[in-house]
This record gives structure tokens, sequence and C-alpha cells, in this order.
């Protein structure tokens, strides 16, 4: 590999990825590293049965050590169509 003066070295990336789904329940935990940051997320859901499924979820993908969360939900309208709301809190832009 060549060097190029004035260019910095890179850390290499790397990561892990776990998930569990059973019945009506789905959970992921992710951590990475890249570039020398690292990144996580957990979020999980839960499917209601009657067409509605629930979500929520803890992200840390910035540069800063700022946790964005949301929570949110789908329904099934039938004919392949369906109904997402979420809400979520993303503190990058929180002022103060």
């Amino acid at each position: 590999m060549e060097e190029v003066d004035g260019v910095d070295e890179t850390d290499d990336n790397y990561g892990i990825t776990v998930a569990y789904a059973q019945d009506a329940i789905g959970v992921t935990a992710k951590f990475r590293n890249e570039q020398g940051r690292n990144e996580w997320n957990l979020e999980g859901s839960y499917d209601m049965g009657n067409g509605a499924t629930i979500m929520a979820g803890a992200l840390n993908e910035n540069e800063g050590d700022d946790v964005d969360y949301y929570v949110g939900g789908t329904y099934d309208l039938g004919g392949g169509a369906s109904m997402l709301a979420v809400y979520a809190i993303d503190d990058r832009w929180r002022p103060g």
C-alpha cells in the first residue's frame, strides 16, 4: 500500500448486530466503530396481532454522544396499504 504525504491513517471499521425474533416480539442491537467513531442502536417491536405493530428505539449514529429516540406504530389498512406514525426526539437539534 502506498503512503501519501499529508493523509492521516484511517482506522479499521468493525461492528456486530444481534437480532432476536420470537412470535410477536422483535429486538435488534447494533454496535459499530466507523473510522474511530462508536455508534450503536437498540430497537424493538411488538406485533399486537390486530394489524397494529408498535416500535421504539434508541440510536446513537452521529459524531457526538447524543442519543436519539423514537416511538411509533404501523397499522395494516388492508389491500397492501399501511399507515405509519412516529414521534422522534433528535438531541442534535434541541436548543440549549
